[in-house]
């Protein structure tokens, strides 16, 4: 099958700078991405470069086997059958709802038109709202309205570009979940650009965790949370905490919280300290343990605590466990680790500092 949208070895400057560097992926039809990361690293120069809003440096980009971009040349966004969904919206406020999702659709004969809206109107839950306006909606509402107007005209690619950030938590969840059910209905490919992770994860079949204008490393949410690539996509995917071990041979390691196995052991020899990376998930409380750590803080979430212990030669590493039994700041908990394999850093005191390029799992799409 034909790549739908493909990014080639893409740098984008301003004034000289570059803000993107050396980026490259690619996605089949119906496939959705996210470009995840923190402000200013680049996603959004990025997802402006496919829209067609910023000319590339460097590279390539191709859009159903058309080229779009290159330095030199960009083809207009008009040109690209390119939908966009904005964080504010932008509906139209002198327009009735129907208008606004028929705004992209003039093309159309009427009758034409005024069934592609209906059933979009249907599909988000919203028949019967055609003739009210924006400012009557809720804010989940509205966005369920900008992302079917930018449906109607049946994009290549449909972009969004952080459409959830001014809603409330709860409500961003919902709506990503119910967004990724309507697009992979409509088998639109879609890219989201956002610096929250749960919204990631719950929209995304593919994420790419970008970092400093580079690609880091680009998978499946699962892949990113338990073998992230370097030091910076440990930190930003998920908590965690590097805690000092020694290899031991035949890929084991030794450190404080006892003996685990390597996920990827190559390049590193026996008597080598090396950091691993330990999740609250990675450890559970079991009072018969003979490893008791002491209780530094102990922070409420609900269902569960989140307790942050102190390992016995300096340093802490959290633990989460359910609610139901607290123990106190100051006591001792009786912790084991709940994990067979651990991802293994170099030994560093610096958990930004990238270790290589990142590098795809096999199968993924994706150069750096």
């Amino acid at each position: 099958m034909p790549n739908q949208l493909e990014v080639n070895n893409v740098s984008v400057s301003y004034a000289g700078r570059a803000v993107v560097e050396g980026v490259s992926f690619a996605l089949q039809r119906g496939e959705i991405a996210s470009l995840l990361g923190p402000s200013g690293c680049g996603k959004t120069s990025l997802l402006r470069a496919i829209a067609g809003f910023e000319p590339v440096s460097a590279g390539e980009i191709h859009l159903h086997g058309v080229r779009v971009s290159q330095p030199g040349h960009t083809r207009a966004p008009e040109k690209r059958r390119v939908g966009m969904v904005f964080q504010d919206f932008a509906l139209y406020p002198h327009l009735n709802i129907r208008d606004n999702v028929a705004f992209g659709l003039r093309g159309l004969k009427a009758w034409n038109r005024r069934e592609r809206v209906s059933r979009l109107l249907e599909l988000v839950g919203l028949k019967g709202y055609e003739s009210q306006y924006p400012h009557q909606l809720s804010g989940g509402q509205q966005q369920r309205v900008a992302l079917i107007r930018a449906l109607a005209p049946k994009p290549e690619i449909l972009l969004l570009d952080e459409p959830f950030s001014g809603l409330d938590v709860e409500l961003r969840g919902q709506l990503a979940q119910e967004i990724r059910t309507i697009l992979k209905q409509e088998q639109v490919t879609a890219i989201l650009v956002t610096h929250d992770q749960q919204e990631a994860f719950a929209l995304a079949d593919r994420i790419g965790v970008v970092g400093e204008g580079r690609l880091r490393q680009w998978d499946t949410g699962y892949t990113l949370y338990h073998h992230p690539r370097d030091r910076f996509v440990a930190d930003f995917i998920g908590d965690g905490e590097l805690v000092p071990g020694q290899v031991q041979g035949d890929g084991w390691i030794d450190s404080p919280l006892g003996r685990v196995k390597a996920y990827d052991a190559v390049g590193h020899v026996a008597g080598q300290p090396v950091q691993i990376l330990i999740r609250p998930d990675d450890l559970c409380c079991d009072q018969h343990s003979e490893l008791q750590l002491e209780i530094l803080e102990r922070v409420f979430q609900g269902a569960d605590y989140l307790y942050s212990l102190a390992l016995p030669e300096g340093g802490r590493v959290d633990c989460r466990v359910r609610s139901q039994t607290p123990l106190e700041v100051g006591e001792r908990m009786g912790v084991r680790l709940n994990v067979t394999e651990v991802v293994v850093f170099p030994q560093s005191t610096d958990l930004w500092e990238a270790d290589e390029p990142a590098r795809p799992s096999p199968g993924l799409e994706a150069v750096i």
